[in-house]
C-alpha cells in the first residue's frame, strides 16, 4: 500500500512549520473521540488549553497565526493546547486586503468549512513563548495583549466544552 504523502510545508516566522492552504482537503483533521484516546496517541500534552474562535485556531495550529490578541495578561509560558471555541469570528470584507493577504500570502480560503476548522473542541496545541503589548506581526492587534506563539501544530479533534481564559483540560 503507497504511503500516505502529506501537504508541502513551508516555514513560518515563528519557525514553525506551516502547511499549504493550496491543498486544504489535505487538513481535514481526524477525529478521536475523548482526551484519554488523544493522551494515548500523544504522551506529555499539556493539561492547560486555551479557547479560541475559528478561523483563528486553525490559522495558529496550522503555522499561519502567530500572536493571539486578548485584552487580559498571561503570566503562562509553554505548550497550551487550542480548543477550539463553539463559535465562529466575524469576518469583515476589509479582513483579506488587510490581514489575509498579509499575513497569508492570499485572501481567505473560501472553500473552508466545519471540515477543515471544526468547533467546539481541542484541535492542537502550541507554546506561549511572550505576552506583549507591541509585535510586528500583521496579526498583532493594538490596544491590548498579544499571546506570541511558536511550535503551533495540529491534532487530532476532541469534542470539548471550552471555558474562558487558561483554563485545565481532564
Amino acid at each position: 500500500m503507497p504511503s500516505q504523502s502529506r501537504p508541502p510545508k513551508a516555514t513560518n516566522k515563528a519557525g514553525g512549520q506551516r502547511t499549504d492552504l493550496d491543498n486544504l482537503d489535505a487538513l481535514i483533521p481526524e477525529h478521536l473521540p475523548s482526551m484519554a484516546a488523544l493522551r494515548r496517541r500523544f504522551p506529555g500534552l499539556p493539561c492547560f488549553a486555551l479557547s479560541i474562535r475559528q478561523p483563528w485556531a486553525f490559522f495558529i495550529v496550522h503555522g499561519f497565526k502567530d500572536v493571539e490578541n486578548r485584552t487580559w495578561r498571561t503570566l503562562h509560558r509553554g505548550p497550551i493546547l487550542i480548543h477550539a471555541g463553539g463559535t465562529t469570528a466575524k469576518l469583515y470584507p476589509e479582513d483579506d486586503e488587510e490581514l489575509f493577504i498579509p499575513a497569508l500570502g492570499r485572501g481567505f480560503p473560501d472553500e473552508m468549512d466545519d471540515a477543515h476548522a471544526p468547533r467546539g473542541g481541542i484541535v492542537g496545541v502550541a507554546d506561549i513563548v511572550g505576552c506583549v503589548t507591541a509585535h510586528p506581526s500583521p496579526w498583532f492587534d493594538k490596544g491590548g495583549f498579544g499571546f506570541v506563539l511558536a511550535n503551533a501544530r495540529p491534532l487530532p479533534f476532541v469534542p470539548m466544552h471550552g471555558k474562558l481564559n487558561v483554563f485545565r483540560v481532564p
